[in-house]
């Protein structure tokens, strides 16, 4: 058995508008795993930046032109130390701006491109929302019913053993359900794919040695009442999708998704076939610490100083965070959302897109510990408080979002091979707040063009 990588990122999640700032606080719980410090404080900074960058007028910092957008985006990656990253921007399913920049590969050379195939951390969840409303379609399963009728071992509350869990509480992260990173830190491994069955790791959390340990894995709340970001949850919810449609949850996802929407660069373990186009990942400014020393190669001197190369990784819990994607392939992905969402079937239904999509609470079902800033949730999709729906991540060497604003059908797909956040990583995180920006005034810019 490999040895596991020991760091948690959490597939955090990442700004795409001002709405996001809020993002940054809720994982500054994740300060510390065992003794190692891991490197969310600086998304305070980040947090404060972004409010007061916010205020400003988009007026004031129009780039209107695809020409002038993409000369914008050159000059802050110039400046920014990160590897290389890649922008889709979609009106419905028109693309009008796709372009990519800096490194894929320092070693092998190789430009990031539109093409370029990487992790893309929590994004991956949005897959695990469209294949529930799929296998919902196929009459194999039911959002609202308990998941304990559709499961070998027992997932219950201990301190609310007599409430019923739902998928649709899974995929607003109202299950109840507490991601322990003692335990999925050991999901990480240093194999190319995971050495573990979902099911075996799956029942290893929700069936531990002792009762202490899975009372820490719960919280001490009714379910449906309070919200709270679950990784472990997420792929609970694909696996009830694995054991109902009777095939593995990766091949499901590409049959029914991935398939019909041409998303021929997506899946989600390693593959020797596209392993000329995959992207290395790199952490900006590494700190030496024990734990995190593990992940990196050794140094190499085509690799700038700056950034440390991370090694292939793989994790057990991949439904909730291992989809290897482009950007090309998930802005096909957000056409399909768009389509959907003016009433088109397509892998799903337009009814069921539009359950996926829409606020799933009201004012008097709204859980605790939702911040006002991003006060809904839709199935595995979140809402912003500006309207948008999308979801973002972060990983060891990963930054990604996708979002959609449901009224003009406008879509952003952003995909990088470096981590944002980290120690002392103020330049990293101004630079990505400088990419946010941008792609807000070239949309505002566009906005007021059409009206002339």
């Amino acid at each position: 058995m490999t040895e596991p990588i020991l760091v948690r990122y959490a597939h955090s999640e990442f700004p795409v508008s001002c709405d996001f700032a809020m993002l940054f606080f809720s994982i500054a719980q994740w300060s510390k795993v065992g003794s190692t410090r891991l490197r969310f404080p600086l998304l305070l900074l980040l947090a404060t930046f972004w409010l007061s960058v916010a205020t400003q007028s988009a007026a004031s910092d129009v780039r209107a032109p695809e020409s002038t957008l993409a000369a914008t985006l050159t000059d802050i990656h110039k400046r920014s130390g990160f590897a290389g990253f890649a922008v889709v921007l979609q009106d419905g399913t028109k693309t009008h701006f796709s372009q990519a920049f800096g490194t894929a590969d320092f070693v092998e050379k190789r430009q990031y491109q539109a093409t370029t195939i990487q992790p893309v951390a929590s994004v991956s969840k949005v897959v695990i929302g469209i294949a529930l409303m799929k296998a919902q379609e196929q009459g194999k399963l039911t959002l609202d019913e308990d998941i304990n009728g559709y499961l070998p071992f027992s997932v219950k509350n201990p301190h609310a053993p007599n409430d019923r869990i739902t998928l649709r509480s899974l995929a607003t992260h109202t299950s109840g359900i507490v991601d322990d990173s003692d335990f999925t830190i050991g999901g990480y491994g240093l194999s190319l794919r995971p050495e573990r069955s979902i099911e075996t790791y799956l029942r290893e959390y929700f069936e531990p040695s002792n009762s202490k340990q899975l009372e820490k894995r719960f919280a001490k709340s009714a379910v449906g009442s309070n919200y709270s970001y679950s990784n472990i949850g997420s792929t609970l919810a694909a696996y009830v999708i694995e054991r109902r449609v009777g095939k593995p949850f990766d091949e499901f996802a590409k049959e029914e998704i991935f398939a019909p929407l041409g998303m021929t660069d997506t899946h989600y373990f390693f593959d020797t076939a596209f392993a000329a186009r995959y992207a290395k990942l790199f952490e900006i400014n590494p700190q030496p610490y024990p734990l995190y020393t593990q992940l990196f190669e050794p140094r190499n001197a085509l690799v700038p100083k700056a950034l440390a190369q991370i090694k292939s990784y793989s994790n057990a819990n991949y439904p909730d965070g291992s989809l290897r994607s482009s950007a090309s392939d998930l802005s096909k992905l957000m056409s399909a959302v768009a389509r959907g969402l003016s009433d088109e079937a397509t892998v799903i239904s337009a009814a069921s897109m539009r359950e996926m999509t829409r606020p799933q609470f009201t004012a008097a079902t709204m859980p605790r510990d939702m911040d006002r800033r991003e006060p809904n949730r839709g199935i595995f999709w979140a809402h912003a408080r500006n309207g948008n729906v999308r979801h973002t991540g972060g990983d060891p060497g990963v930054t990604s979002f996708v979002s959609i604003d449901p009224k003009t059908l406008s879509s952003r797909v952003f995909v990088m091979n470096t981590q944002v956040d980290g120690d002392e990583n103020k330049r990293a995180v101004d630079s990505f707040i400088e990419i946010v920006r941008a792609l807000d005034a070239y949309d505002a810019a566009r906005a007021i063009a059409a009206v002339r």
